[in-house]
């Protein structure tokens, strides 16, 4: 697995710590690319721009070459950061835990890159964007 690149759409991303900055990122247990999160030291976690529907859908589908439907470039620690994207995060695993039939998988923040834009978001089996109330 040393070497190549793996990555999946994850449904949700929430901030745990500040101190140290912790995300979480929860991983089902079935996922074609469970043994490859089990074992990374470190990963990303780029979130999506308004107009990246088609990376979330590719990454999302099993067998599907995942990375060909965007360009990525090499972060510091070396995960896959996604040109354009909202905001890219990149850091190491600070623990796994098990919860039901899920992995959850604690990241400690080591840098961010900020792109801008809105943020693709995902509610009712459709994707949106973030509208002004």
């Amino acid at each position: 697995m040393a070497g190549q690149r793996y990555g999946f759409t994850a449904n949700s991303v929430t901030s745990v710590s500040m101190d140290p900055p912790l995300i979480s990122v929860c991983l089902a247990d079935t996922a074609d690319v469970h043994p490859a999160f089990s074992q990374a030291e470190s990963v990303a976690v780029n979130v999506l721009a308004a107009d990246q529907h088609a990376v979330a859908q590719a990454f999302a589908t099993v067998g599907a070459d995942r990375f060909a439907a965007a360009h990525f470039s090499p972060g510091e620690l070396g995960p896959p950061l996604l040109d354009g994207a909202t905001v890219s995060l990149e850091g190491v695993v600070h623990q796994r835990l098990t919860a039901g039939d899920h992995t959850i998988i604690l990241i400690e923040v080591a840098g961010v890159v900020v792109g801008g834009g809105e943020p693709l978001t995902y509610q009712g089996r459709r994707f949106h964007t973030l509208n002004p109330l």
